[in-house]
């Protein structure tokens, strides 16, 4: 990708202002792209003046391409049960997230009150 002068990007997006078919239409995708590369050679202080963009919406653009690129991933922990056969108590979420209780201090009860929506943890 070629990277845009000040004054290219500029008349990209006044081109495009000119041609808008209604006042908050989106920015397109490439601009956006131009607009970004061109702010790493030539700072972004002169890429908000020369596009008129708030620098807030930059930021909000930035972010949001790097979620985009986010992986979901999947993790289970298996922990070897104490001794004892049988859990105190087993509590499953909606997600399917499954606890299992298996001997019985105040921190455990805690938990278990909160998981169960109780209150009882403090």
């Amino acid at each position: 990708m070629n990277i845009d002068t000040l004054d290219g990007l500029k008349a990209a997006f006044e081109k495009w202002r000119k041609k808008k078919s209604h006042v908050r239409e989106r920015v397109p995708d490439e601009l956006w792209d131009r607009a970004l590369q061109a702010s790493r050679v030539h700072g972004m202080k002169a890429v908000v003046r020369a596009t008129k963009i708030e620098r807030r919406r930059f930021a909000r653009r930035n972010s949001s391409k790097s979620h985009e690129r986010a992986v979901a991933t999947f993790t289970s922990v298996e922990i070897p049960s104490p001794s004892v056969t049988s859990p105190l108590a087993e509590v499953e979420t909606a997600t399917g997230l499954k606890l299992r209780v298996f001997t019985q201090t105040p921190e455990t009860l805690g938990l278990l009150s909160l998981m169960c929506g109780l209150g009882g943890a403090s």
